[in-house]
């Protein structure tokens, strides 16, 4: 992996199209930690422009690697599908050091950002428009951010890893700007893409190279042999934990993609497969026949797989607990029920940790061209939901494998994995932590009747293959499938709480929609019983724990027998315990060092030059009076920027403010005056502090811009 660097030589601006009422009218794009960014998509949009510049120049054979590099565009992916991006850069980011020594010094980030004023010149008056004051906020001059960039160059001969290297340095030289209004001054920058010996040779050389012919879209990989001997099935859980946001969408209507609060296993498929052939374990001939079963990536609950909210559990409408099981008693008498959806839940000692799914809304937009902004002909502004970054799920696969290759399985499937859309930029890196899972406990003991809660959405079909949409088709689906009558159970308030679905999709390569899948829903709960009255023993049980319907491979169908959660009448709730505390952070060192310095002194100048306005405003204090009584010797003494000379001007005039004025200048009195934090109390920011505090109660609070907001 190589680092793509990018320095800025002035103040910048990527915004995220929205403001703070009342204050600001654009904001800078943030991460997690309150950092200011450079999207992946903003990273890939201009390197590939940089690019597309220098191959129109070299000509030959040099503009056939721009899909190569890239991939296709939106417009270039609806006629001809689309094609793999070999580049791989993600969001640039501060360094390590820098990102860890501002996460905890609110002070130097004040130091980040400035505001700058803009006004629109109205047509008729050549004049500013009165009602066209926007404030915009910008990030400082001089930092510098690192963008991972991960080049897929497998099958590549070793010309053509020097072709990419030369073309990626090349275009990006092509760099000079970024961000809002880079053409009116914001944004320059400078970017940096370092290259081997063998790519610098050709750079440092007076002729262009031969562009190497682009490698095939896709490289065949080897088959594998199916290893023969004893076979054993291996569960593995997988602990994730999200670098990135990840796009897990479940319906696009317009411009918005909403997102799912878990990655399904059909989606997980692939990287898994890929994963264990890696690692010499062939297994896509278990795909068919059952033998892999990979499910959903779900939210932890306490150190928990959580589990979907079953929909017989109810709560008394305007409170926060506990919970009614309904399958064993209802919501007391005069109260409005309010059923528990899109919460994930996990058992506790006295009750049951109850917690919503994390996800967040992020815009992006799509450039156009030729007129350099977003339009509807090419997309414009969308909307896309996502889990986001820092959330942990959980996931599992069991697979078969012969029995000395059980811990090679493990191994395979942990590290870091990219999933979900859009994972070429700014979205789906994950870190992975597998571990073997213990043998499943044995099959209770003969029973009644069974309760069948389905943790994961399920497919199933009738006996004419028509979808199950009713709850007495499902009852009827599931005694085909173990082979024996089964029956609502009478005895509880009710006997089941079903919810049903569909699953839409898209299928990238062929440029159509999948076929609908109609779903039981996740948290869709049962209780049952024989026709006969007979009691269910432990076959019956164990032929529903294995999962129910079709495309289990992918996840679907997985359910609970005799949950204990389903044995009780009523749960207590409590909230999730707070996640732990992350790994210590580095330390910044040399001119990270040197930055993080000049962020705080700036951040505590922004701090002071507030505070100092504020107080001028106010209007109401002993140094407000005493500007108003000697405004034109204060002001001459300031433009000399010399503050102490206003002593001897006051003590000329004979007035008795002249020792007020003294101790304020000479002593640690403006600290006081200005109710600064003890962290903003700068000896050497004593001048700075006098003379903007002076300048501002002078002035009576109208002064603008003793420290460039734009800075």
């Amino acid at each position: 992996m190589t680092t793509l660097t990018i320095t800025f030589t002035a103040d910048w601006r990527v915004g995220t199209g929205a403001g703070l009422p009342g204050d600001l009218d654009a904001v800078v794009r943030r991460d997690a930690d309150d950092l200011p960014v450079v999207p992946a998509r903003t990273v890939v949009g201009l390197w590939r422009d940089g690019c597309e510049r220098v191959v129109a120049a070299l000509g030959g054979d040099w503009p056939g690697w721009i899909e190569v590099l890239f991939g296709r565009g939106s417009l270039e992916k609806a006629r001809s599908g689309p094609r793999a991006a070999a580049v791989w850069p993600r969001t640039a980011r501060l360094a390590p050091g820098v990102r860890a020594a501002l996460v905890d010094d609110r002070v130097a980030c004040r130091g980040l950002f400035g505001v700058r004023q803009s006004v629109a010149i109205s047509t008729g008056t050549g004049q500013a428009d009165p009602t066209a004051l926007r404030l915009l906020e910008t990030a400082r001059s001089g930092l510098v951010l690192h963008a991972p960039v991960v080049i897929h160059d497998d099958g590549w001969t070793d010309a053509q890893r020097v072709t990419a290297a030369v073309l990626l340095a090349l275009g990006a030289e092509e760099v000079d700007a970024l961000g809002a209004d880079r053409r009116r001054g914001l944004g320059a920058c400078r970017w940096t893409f370092p290259v081997d010996e063998a790519a610098r040779a050709v750079l440092d050389a007076a002729a262009a190279p031969t562009a190497a012919p682009p490698p095939p879209p896709g490289v065949p990989s080897e088959a594998l042999a199916v290893a023969g001997g004893e076979h054993v099935d291996v569960t593995v859980d997988l602990d994730c934990l999200l670098v990135d946001p990840v796009l897990s969408t479940a319906v696009t209507t317009g411009q918005v993609a909403r997102g799912l609060p878990i990655v399904p296993g059909g989606r997980l498929l692939p990287a898994v497969v890929t994963r264990l052939r890696r690692a010499g374990i062939e297994v896509e001939h278990l795909v068919a026949r059952g033998g892999l079963t990979v499910s959903a990536w779900v939210p932890v609950v306490d150190d928990a797989r959580g589990l979907p909210a079953p929909l017989s559990f109810a709560m008394v409408k305007g409170t926060a607990g506990p919970l009614y099981n309904s399958l064993r008693v209802g919501v007391p008498a005069g109260t409005v029920p309010r059923p528990m959806r899109d919460r994930w839940l996990a058992p506790a000692d006295e009750g049951v940790t109850v917690a919503a799914a994390a996800t967040e809304v992020r815009p992006h937009n799509v450039v156009h061209d030729p007129v350099q902004r977003p339009t509807t002909d090419v997309g414009g502004l969308y909307i896309l939901e996502a889990i986001p970054a820092g959330t942990r799920l959980h996931g599992r696969v069991t697979v078969r494998v012969p029995a000395d290759r059980a811990d090679d399985a493990v191994t395979a499937l942990a590290g870091g994995w990219t999933v979900g859309a859009s994972r070429k930029d700014e979205y789906g890196r994950v870190t992975v932590t597998a571990s073997r899972a213990p043998l499943p406990a044995p099959a209770g003991t003969p029973s009644d009747r069974i309760t069948v809660w389905f943790l994961s959405d399920a497919v199933l079909v009738d006996d004419r293959l028509a979808p199950v949409t009713t709850a007495a088709a499902l009852m009827a689906a599931l005694s085909a499938q173990v082979g024996v009558d089964l029956v609502p159970d009478a005895d509880g308030p009710v006997t089941h709480a079903v919810a049903f679905g569909r699953v839409d999709g898209w299928q990238s390569r062929w440029q159509r929609p999948r076929p609908t899948l109609h779903t039981v829903a996740a948290g869709s709960v049962l209780s049952l019983r024989r026709a006969d009255r007979a009691r269910i023993g432990p076959d019956l049980v164990a032929a529903l724990a294995r999962g129910v319907g079709e495309r289990r491979v992918e996840g679907y169908g997985d359910v609970a027998i005799d949950h204990p959660l389903l044995d009780r009448d009523v749960l207590t709730v409590r909230a999730p315990d707070p996640d732990p505390p992350g790994p210590d952070r580095p330390e910044p060192d040399g001119a990270d060092h040197a930055l993080v310095a000049e962020l705080r002194r700036t951040g505590r100048m922004r701090i002071i030059e507030e505070a100092a306005a504020t107080l001028a405003r106010a209007a109401d204090g002993e140094l407000y009076r005493l500007a108003r009584r000697h405004r034109i010797p204060l002001r001459a003494a300031l433009d000399l920027d010399d503050p102490t000379a206003a002593i001897a001007v006051l003590r000329r005039a004979g007035t008795t403010d002249a020792d007020r004025l003294d101790g304020l200048i000479r002593g640690d009195a403006v600290w006081t005056e200005l109710k600064v934090p003890d962290t903003v109390r700068d000896p050497e920011l004593t001048g700075f502090a006098v003379r903007r505090l002076l300048a501002h109660v002078t002035a009576g609070g109208a002064v603008a811009g003793g420290l460039n907001d734009g800075a």
